[in-house]
């Protein structure tokens, strides 16, 4: 059983019990990680309530309206309502519009996700749009999308 009991700036504390027939063993453990160690927003709206679960959610990001479950958020990570992220990684600077699902996928930062996307559902659509693993991990990039996060001046 983890249990988050703090959040400060060396890192996150976890009260860690294990449970056994005889005997039972508490610990707590400090899990740091630079840049991961401030929660972000998470919205709690009757029209926007937004849920992290499982889920390490980075500074600047944002949950309004949307579910984020076994996934890691880096930096201002915006996840928009009626959206689903699921055994995902999203490094910075992204968007993920109204309504999209986003399922086993690794989303490079500065992506810009349209309403509607569907990442992780339909494996054959999947392969001919992004880079597609053995394992079946999608990964997505800004030039997939037809986006540019690096503008030549």
């Amino acid at each position: 059983i983890r249990e988050v009991v703090g959040v400060g700036a060396d890192g996150i504390t976890v009260r860690v019990s294990q449970k056994g027939p005889t005997l039972e063993n508490t610990r707590t453990e400090l899990w740091a990680a630079p840049g991961l160690v401030r929660i972000g927003a998470v919205f709690d709206d009757e029209t926007r309530r937004g849920e992290a679960i499982d889920a390490l959610v980075s500074g600047g990001c944002i949950i309004s309206g949307a579910t984020v479950r076994r996934s890691l958020l880096f930096s201002k990570v915006h996840v928009h309502s009626f959206s689903l992220v699921e055994d995902s990684v999203l490094l910075g600077n992204n968007a993920v519009g109204r309504h999209c699902v986003i399922r086993r996928a690794v989303i490079d930062k500065g992506c810009n996700l349209p309403p509607g996307t569907r990442i992780g559902v339909d494996p054959e659509e999947d392969r001919r749009r992004f880079l597609v693993t053995e394992r079946g991990v999608t990964l997505v990039t800004p030039d997939m999308l037809g986006q540019q996060i690096h503008h030549l001046r």
